[in-house]
Formats: C-alpha cells, sequence, structure tokens
C-alpha cells in the first residue's frame, strides 16, 4: 500500500504497546488482531483525515499488439479513484485511590496493573468494533466535532453486496465470492454472527452427513470453507460485531489499520488522592480497493 510504514517494519519499542494489545485479542477482536498496522509515511494535521487512491486488480489486454521497432505502449495507470477516512481519537482512563497503591489482589497481582489489563481489553474491543461500524466518516473540527472513522460496512455498496435475500444458502457464498473474484481481489475470510454462523454450520454439515449408524450426536463448527471455485481459502470468523442478517467478505491484504498516534499509556498529574493513567490510540481504517470489502444481506434470522 502506497504512503504507509507498517508497525511491523518500525524500530523496536515504537510499536510495542500497539501490536501487544492487538495479539492478546485472537480471540475476542479477531478483525484486530489479524489487520495490518501502519503509519502514514508522511503525517499530515489529523483534521485532514487520511485519504489514498485505490489500487486496482490488475486485468488482461483486450488487444495488445505492436510493430516491430515501434514506440513504447502508452502507460497506464491502475487506480479506481479515491477514498478518505478520517482519525478517532480512543481513549480509556483507569486508575487506583491513594490507599491503593502496592497493594496486590488475592492471587499477588497488582491492583492498578489490573485496571490496566481490563481498560486494555476494552480499548481493543472499542476499536473492533469501529472497524465493523456503517456510519460515514466525520471529520473533526477543533473543540466542537470529534473526529470519527468509518467501518468496513461504509464500503458496502450495490456493486459489492448480494441482495437476494432468504436464508442463507451455499450459491449466495458463491455469488458473494464472485465479486471479489472477478475484481482480483479474493476472498480470504467473512465475519458472521452466531444466527448466520449456526446456518452455515448446519448447511455444511446437511452436505457432508452420510455416515450411517451414528449414535452420538456431534456438533460442527465450520472455521474454514475449502476449493470454493471463486475463493479456495476461506477463514470463518464469528464475531458480535456484525448484524444478525448479514454476512462480510473481506480480501484482508486490502485492509489496513492505520495509525495517525500509536496506542500510549499517558501518566494523568495528580490533583486528588488517586494514580490515574490514560490509553490513547489515534486510528482509522484505509480500505485499499472498493471490492477489496463484499457483503450478503438481507438474510432470515
Amino acid at each position: 500500500m502506497e504512503g504507509l510504514i507498517f508497525l511491523e517494519d518500525l524500530g523496536a519499542g515504537q510499536a510495542d504497546l500497539a501490536m501487544r494489545i492487538a495479539k492478546l485479542g485472537y480471540y475476542d477482536t479477531p478483525l484486530f488482531n489479524m489487520i495490518q498496522k501502519a503509519t502514514p509515511d508522511k503525517k499530515t494535521k489529523s483534521a485532514f483525515g487520511h485519504q489514498w487512491y485505490y489500487e486496482d486488480g490488475i486485468d488482461a489486454d483486450d488487444d495488445n499488439a505492436h510493430i516491430e521497432g515501434s514506440d513504447p505502449a502508452t502507460p497506464t495507470h491502475g487506480t479506481l479513484g479515491e477514498s478518505k477516512n478520517h482519525y478517532q481519537i480512543i481513549k480509556h482512563t483507569y486508575g487506583i485511590t491513594g490507599s491503593m497503591e502496592d497493594k496486590t489482589d488475592l492471587e499477588g497481582s497488582d491492583e492498578l496493573k489490573n485496571e490496566g489489563v481490563r481498560k486494555a481489553k476494552q480499548h481493543r474491543k472499542t476499536i473492533e468494533k469501529i472497524l465493523f461500524n456503517a456510519g460515514a466518516p466525520v471529520q473533526r473540527v477543533k473543540n466542537s466535532v470529534a473526529g470519527k472513522a468509518a467501518g468496513l460496512r461504509h464500503w458496502c455498496t450495490v456493486q459489492n453486496t448480494v441482495d437476494i435475500g432468504g436464508d442463507l444458502s451455499i450459491q449466495m457464498l458463491r455469488e458473494m465470492f464472485k465479486i471479489g473474484y472477478y475484481q482480483s481481489m479474493p476472498t480470504t475470510h467473512i465475519f458472521l454472527g452466531d444466527k448466520q454462523k449456526d446456518a452455515l454450520d448446519d448447511i455444511m454439515a446437511d452436505k457432508n452427513r452420510g455416515i450411517l449408524g451414528q449414535t452420538i450426536l456431534k456438533d460442527t463448527n465450520y472455521t474454514q470453507l475449502d476449493n470454493f471455485a471463486y475463493a479456495p481459502k476461506v477463514k470463518v470468523i464469528l464475531t458480535p460485531y456484525v448484524d444478525e442478517d448479514e454476512i462480510i467478505g473481506v480480501n484482508l491484504p486490502s485492509l489496513a489499520l492505520v495509525y495517525q498516534r500509536l496506542t500510549k499509556t499517558y501518566d494523568i498529574a495528580r490533583t486528588k488522592d488517586a494514580i490515574e493513567k490514560e490509553l490513547i490510540s489515534e486510528l482509522t481504517l484505509r480500505v485499499n480497493n472498493p471490492f477489496g470489502v463484499t457483503r450478503i444481506s438481507d438474510l432470515n434470522v
């Protein structure tokens, strides 16, 4: 992705907290855990937001034949236009009273650190929820309007949504996978709530059932879809942040979580008998291709 420096390429210490919090969220914040994390290579004023050109999937030429010894071919640019998202500042404050300083719980764990762990979990879950929201980005206005980042569902349009309605079916999944396939953006992950996860598991169980003489009921939990022609390997991720009547598909390499300010913990000046800290991140979502996100909507619940 042009214009980004990925956190994994930064020097040791600069991105430790952001990466450590994300790593802890393997189960409860899977998208935040998996998504690429980066900072802009040239930072502009936060109020301007993060802007980028879409990077197009490459397709074959309809006609490409040249005369021997001819001039170079006319240059072309692989862009579909541009997009923009705004930075959102996320804060969580935690602390203990002065009486609790240096105190530990029954297991010997420091109480202030316990509060920090609890708030770090809330912080990452807040980021996860933002990544899925449907609202449009909101530009900040100094001292009056807080900036807000748009999530994946903001990029769901008529062009990348399967809106047939009814019960989930294998064909609906195929139709969603086709959208990314024909744009060279194959689906790598789908995110769905419990109702559609149950429906998907039942569909796949019925498709694979056939063993005679079973006396034990064994439920299924499909975590990967294999051998679809349009998306050969798709991870299935359960999440509470997708609506019950939809499934969101992504091409994970097309997404990035962009930090204007990396996650950091600040000490709050002591003005009362308490020790307090503040956890802050300033970030937004980048969708590098509009077909890097797909969706099935209006499903029966």
